[in-house]
């Protein structure tokens, strides 16, 4: 039989076609018996795309599915909850135009809700309970959200999503009039403690400067520049053009549009100037052309996030600093003006409207806090 013949085969192999809803690993095989030994492992999927014309069997990829995590069985509801879930399903499909997912996302934290209320009350009674939305009070939506956190170990992001469930389901039922009010009304979601970014510590950021301006390239070190020293967000760094930047011989200033096309000016200062020059000569005047300021090395077009993070990855690899991202070289850059700059300022260079965003650079940091346990601890 030949090639041809034998990737026919491997086509009409069965597909394995159990609910699947997690993609574990994709392999390259390039040989058509390394295929066909695969058709008669259990728990494989595979599924073959061609890509090109010249060599099939070299372009033949093969995705499988190993170890495969079904999901649990659906709880059993009393008949009135089913007819419950028909009803609301038909909402969410028809009227409110969701998709299938959300749909199935919505039901799953309400069918999780019926049937914890179902074999609650159903505890001590001889007569068989069946779910209710008249009969809810918040103080039972308050027991499941206890529950989800301290028996099924939920952490707030899940858990608020159920919370969000439960409030869509009985504001609709309250809408209905089959309800006198909303028990989820005064419920309000479960807050985390958000901890700022990592902080650079002066040594840290004195090598890293050190590894970009040696090993690095030109572009490599503008970026580091206009974050560390400018503090660009993200969003404008990526989104920067030649037209927006304005170099004299003793100044210089970028034209940025932030959030909600807001507009600011940002002063440039010596360092800032002498990367750009080095970078981009042409920018020594003028330009009327928006053409990207950062571009990939590969493709030469506009950077994206993906590659901003890689490069500062890359060097931070090289410094030997855990994980650094673009966010935290910015938030590094409001840390160091905290020391020196008033809050008024402070929220002036960094493009904020209001002072009270300039907390962020206060709170303390993951890093810092150990510290200051320490140094309360009896000795």
């Amino acid at each position: 039989m030949d090639e041809l013949g034998e990737l026919e085969l491997v086509i009409r192999a069965q597909i394995f076609t159990s609910q699947c809803y997690l993609m574990r690993d994709f392999c390259l095989f390039q040989q058509a018996d390394t295929l066909a030994a695969l058709m008669d492992t259990s728990n494989y999927g595979i599924y073959l795309l061609k890509s090109s014309k010249r060599s099939i069997l070299s372009s033949t990829k093969v995705l499988y599915m190993k170890n495969i995590t079904k999901r649990a069985d659906r709880p059993v509801l009393s008949g009135a909850g089913e007819q419950v879930f028909t009803q609301y399903e038909r909402r969410l499909l028809v009227e409110d135009d969701l998709t299938a997912v959300t749909t199935r996302n919505y039901l799953s934290d309400l069918r999780y809700f019926t049937t914890w209320c179902e074999s609650i009350l159903k505890k001590g009674r001889k007569e068989k309970y069946s779910f209710a939305p008249e009969t809810v009070i918040t103080t039972r939506i308050t027991g499941c959200q206890i529950n989800l956190q301290q028996e099924l170990h939920l952490k707030p992001i899940p858990v608020n999503r159920k919370l969000i469930s439960f409030k869509r389901y009985f504001v609709w039922q309250h809408t209905r009039d089959q309800i006198k009010y909303a028990p989820t009304k005064v419920m309000k979601l479960i807050e985390k403690v958000v901890f700022s970014p990592r902080h650079l510590d002066d040594q840290e950021e004195q090598r890293l400067i050190a590894i970009v301006m040696e090993t690095g390239n030109l572009r490599g070190r503008s970026i580091f520049v206009l974050i560390l020293d400018r503090g660009l967000r993200i969003r404008e760094l990526l989104t920067l053009t030649c037209a927006q930047v304005r170099l004299g011989n003793r100044s210089g200033i970028i034209n940025v549009r932030g959030n909600y096309h807001k507009y600011r000016e940002i002063l440039l200062n010596a360092t800032v100037r002498v990367a750009l020059l080095v970078y981009d000569l042409s920018l020594q005047k003028p330009q009327s052309i928006a053409t990207p300021l950062l571009l990939s090395e590969k493709r030469q077009t506009q950077l994206i996030e993906y590659g901003l993070s890689n490069v500062i990855k890359k060097y931070a690899n090289r410094d030997k600093v855990s994980y650094l991202s673009p966010h935290d070289l910015r938030y590094h850059f409001g840390c160091r003006l905290t020391v020196s700059v008033p809050l008024h300022r402070l929220a002036q260079l960094m493009g904020y409207d209001s002072l009270g965003t300039n907390m962020l650079y206060i709170r303390g940091t993951m890093q810092d806090l150990p510290i200051d346990v320490e140094k309360i601890a009896w000795r």
